[in-house]
């Protein structure tokens, strides 16, 4: 659905771009009413524990985003010829467009001895003019081993998606299918919230390279909003 120009600020229009189509044909990043839902059991009687009644997620499904899995994701936790546990990945045919990368961070003040943390690089751009905040956690319904930490994000100024995903320091392994809801963008406020995915190579391009040539500093995300409001 198109937005109507004349927007008065009454609403929240997180545009996602995309530079592959098959990405906006079969997982394009939605409002959440859009997604599936599950399906009735013949003969179920509909009673208060019924999930699709759920408060939670009846009243979360048009306030919110979802992202899905954009290709089947398998992750391993296997033990490597020094007895060490070591991650690795695997990514269905679309391996080579989707990156992994495993403990990207050697922050000693983030304790991780217990987890391997995975940064999945989601082949998105995002970006949304106001400066909302957004809440990211992990989908209601993702019915996948995953864990995804919660996050605050605005795509004001950045406009990389990225999903965070912790594995236990043990040997494993499991899936992730296709199309599988991983996580929701809830913006922390009380306008509702439009959601429009396109694809545009060109407007991925500009919002990707804008992302990487942001200065970079130690809190950096503070910092350079400082740093912009003094140069307007």
């Amino acid at each position: 659905m198109k937005i109507p120009f004349l927007n008065r600020k009454r609403y929240i229009v997180l545009k996602a771009y995309t530079w592959n189509k098959f990405f906006l044909d079969n997982a394009p990043i939605q409002i959440s009413s859009k997604d599936p839902n599950p399906q009735k059991t013949k003969n179920q009687e509909i009673d208060g524990n019924d999930f699709r009644l759920c408060y939670a997620r009846t009243m979360g499904r048009n306030k919110c985003a979802t992202i899905f899995a954009p290709c089947s994701m398998n992750f391993h936790m296997k033990v490597n010829d020094k007895q060490q546990v070591e991650p690795s990945y695997e990514m269905s045919m679309l391996s080579s467009w989707i990156d992994v990368t495993f403990d990207h961070t050697a922050d000693p003040y983030y304790n991780t001895n217990q987890v391997c943390i995975g940064k999945i690089s989601m082949p998105w751009m995002l970006h949304e003019e106001t400066g909302v905040n957004f809440l990211l956690a992990r989908h209601i319904e993702n019915s996948s081993p995953m864990m995804i930490p919660s996050g605050i994000l605005s795509y004001k100024l950045q406009h990389q998606l990225h999903i965070f995903n912790h594995l236990m320091r043990m040997p494993l392994s499991y899936e992730v299918t296709f199309r599988e809801p991983i996580a929701s963008l809830f913006p922390l406020t009380d306008k509702p919230l439009h959601v429009e995915s396109y694809y545009d190579i060109t407007k991925y391009q500009e919002l990707d390279a804008i992302s990487a040539s942001r200065p970079y500093f130690k809190n950096h995300r503070m910092k350079l909003e400082k740093k912009l409001k003094e140069i307007r």
